[in-house]
């Protein structure tokens, strides 16, 4: 079973941008589009964020080889610092990334992330 990681960010949203499309950015870099069949073959995820108005906490939370930790983490910066996500209806969204790093995974978590390591 692969191990679970935690990945947190502070993102600053423009004007009346979608608060999920940061998110929705990381899982197109990873899986190459918003809708796919499954879990994400290179990184099942999931992602939460938290917070109102313009500064927002997304915190995602991913499986994969040990190997490949850091290669993911760099695809979900360079989604993060892409600060934009067009959704599927069209709606433009943008963002600056104020600050990204590795977390911790949270003993809340462990479900969940028995959950997307059980989807190999």
């Amino acid at each position: 079973m692969r191990p679970a990681f935690a990945h947190e960010a502070v993102v600053d949203l423009d004007g009346d941008s979608d608060p999920d499309a940061p998110g929705a950015a990381i899982t197109a870099r990873l899986c190459g589009s918003i809708d796919h069949a499954g879990q994400c073959p290179l990184a099942p995820h999931n992602i939460h964020w938290a917070g109102d108005g313009r500064a927002i906490s997304v915190r995602i939370v991913f499986v994969t080889e040990p190997g490949q930790e850091r290669t993911i983490r760099g695809l979900i910066r360079d989604a993060l610092q892409s600060g934009h996500f067009v959704s599927p209806d069209g709606r433009a969204s943008s963002w600056r990334l104020v600050k990204d790093n590795r977390g911790a995974l949270r003993a809340e978590e462990q479900s969940l992330a028995t959950r997307l390591a059980a989807t190999e």
